[in-house]
């Protein structure tokens, strides 16, 4: 059975995609999972945490809809679902102390903002929640394999995250992390049997024995021995592994303050983050939205683009085009970053 061979490969060097971007490797194995986004380990938990009615789930007004959808599954169980509105572009830790309630059972936010590019504090935040005995979830996807994270060292329960952006993998990859106090609290809502076979010879294949020492292996999606998918995506994990998490950070802050002096040098685009107050480099990602202007104001959505016969981008009123109805080559920034 290749699959289940591939299948006990696999997880040893999933567990190391954590580690792309400089993070721990001391984080156990067992704590990890399998999944195909982040929205799978959003699912997980929020189908998996033994809700009480009355308790509250804290949000970040303006964060992607993935941190949101998944846990509105539990307001049937009495749980209220809350927005945080941050006054900057994501929440301070000073707001997020302000705004937990005796009743707040858990707070999730991306590590990333969406649609400004802006890096949450996310060890303050951490804090507060540890203070306050608040499950934190933490969104890695826009900034894992791009960004260090040492996991081990971080007050964070639990994190997920797509493996299809920063950690350049093939879309429908993904894993989670769960502390393994969190994990083990966690009510079971699936048994995968692949995962309940993993180590056992074919002689006991109609071994029906449920297990219960899989750790987070027990969550994985199913079918995550897709080869199409994983293959590709562990020889990228690999090439950032090689590449190093303080280079691979290194190299993208220096494309990224090019990038912004570029923008800041003239029309007709201007970064959105400027819009904010100045953020400090640690706060800085690789992601980086831009506004198009137009007479010193920003052009409506889409119409340059459209003159140009070109289809508009768009998110949270950042704007993707071709500028002025032509094209306009940027200069080349740095070489690509190699082994």
């Amino acid at each position: 059975m290749p699959g289940n061979r591939r299948q006990e490969r696999s997880p040893p060097t999933l567990a190391r995609s954590a580690t792309a971007s400089g993070s721990t490797p001391r984080t156990r194995d067992r704590s990890r999972g399998w999944g195909n986004s982040a929205s799978y380990g959003l699912d997980l938990l929020a189908n998996g945490i033994r809700w009480r009615s009355g308790d509250e789930v804290l949000l970040v007004d303006g964060d992607f809809p993935a941190d949101v959808h998944p846990w509105r599954v539990a307001e049937p169980q009495g749980v209220t679902v809350r927005l945080l509105r941050p006054a900057g572009p994501v929440v301070q830790p000073e707001e997020l102390a302000g705004e937990l309630r005796g009743r707040t059972r858990l707070f999730c936010t991306s590590w990333v903002s969406s649609f400004n590019g802006h890096a949450a504090d996310t060890r303050a935040l951490g804090q507060v929640c540890r203070d306050a005995g608040v499950t934190f979830v933490l969104n890695l996807s826009q900034a894992l394999g791009a960004r260090r994270l040492e996991i081990a060292s971080l007050p964070v329960d639990a994190v997920t995250c797509c493996g299809y952006k920063w950690l350049c993998g093939p879309y429908g990859t993904g894993f989670c992390w769960l502390d393994p106090r969190l994990r083990e609290s966690l009510a079971e809502r699936h048994a995968y049997w692949l995962a309940m076979h993993a180590g056992r010879g074919f002689d006991r294949i109609r071994d029906y024995t449920r297990r219960h020492d899989l750790g987070a292996r027990a969550w994985d999606v199913f079918c995550p021995a897709s080869f199409f998918n994983v293959m590709p995506w562990l020889a990228a994990i690999e090439y950032l592994l090689q590449a190093g998490g303080e280079r691979i950070e290194r190299h993208d802050q220096e494309l990224v303050g090019l990038l912004l002096e570029r923008l800041r040098r003239g029309d007709p685009w201007r970064p959105a983050r400027c819009r904010h107050r100045r953020f400090p480099a640690r706060r800085q990602s690789a992601l980086l939205p831009a506004s198009l202007q137009h007479g010193g104001r920003a052009a409506p959505r889409g119409r340059v683009a459209r003159r140009a016969g070109q289809p508009p981008l768009s998110r949270g009123g950042a704007f993707g085009g071709p500028a002025g109805g032509r094209r306009r080559p940027f200069p080349a920034a740095r070489p690509p970053l190699r082994r």
